[in-house]
């Protein structure tokens, strides 16, 4: 009998664990769905999630864009504008985040600003520097997943057809 009511309780356990494992429901909060704010050299994205189970969550951001008003700086210190008044750009930017204890998490993640080469700018030679002063994002692809839970959501931004602008906030679906 004591051996039946051991077994008997170490599937209940195991039952209990199981629903458990199964309970997560990922979704993003009200007002927590992803956004992209252009903030002049980089792309910030911001969400919130709940309903999350254990285990990270894999965040990235996909863009592409190109920089205005290059640059060129000689060897001497003289600036010249460049020869190409736009030269394409793109990049991502990556993280694992880890929700906290009852399942929630803000999601802020920024990319990297672009470098550009004195070629690209349009700078008589490679001994010129080059620098710009904003990137125009003309796309970007938000992928946040969670593996141990099976979730997975890939959006869009919804930039305008020119790309954006500085200060910018645009929705992701």
């Amino acid at each position: 009998m004591k051996r039946a009511l051991s077994v008997f309780g170490a599937i209940a356990v195991l039952l209990l664990f199981t629903a458990t494992a199964y309970a997560a429901s990922p979704q993003f909060k009200h007002g927590g769905e992803p956004t992209l704010t252009d903030n002049g050299k980089t792309l910030t994205l911001n969400a919130a999630m709940t309903g999350l189970g254990n285990g990270n969550l894999d965040v990235s951001i996909d863009w592409t864009g190109t920089t205005v008003n290059n640059t060129c700086t000689s060897p001497g210190g003289n600036q010249a504008p460049g020869q190409n008044p736009a030269s394409p750009a793109s990049g991502n930017a990556a993280a694992s985040i880890k929700p906290d204890k009852n399942g929630n998490v803000r999601i802020t993640l920024t990319t990297i600003a672009p470098t550009i080469t004195p070629a690209q700018a349009g700078c008589p030679n490679k001994n010129w520097s080059a620098s710009y002063d904003d990137v125009v994002f003309l796309t970007a692809t938000v992928s946040i997943a969670q593996p141990s839970t099976g979730f997975s959501s890939t959006c869009t931004a919804n930039f305008p057809a020119g790309g954006t602008v500085n200060g910018g906030t645009y929705t992701c679906s």
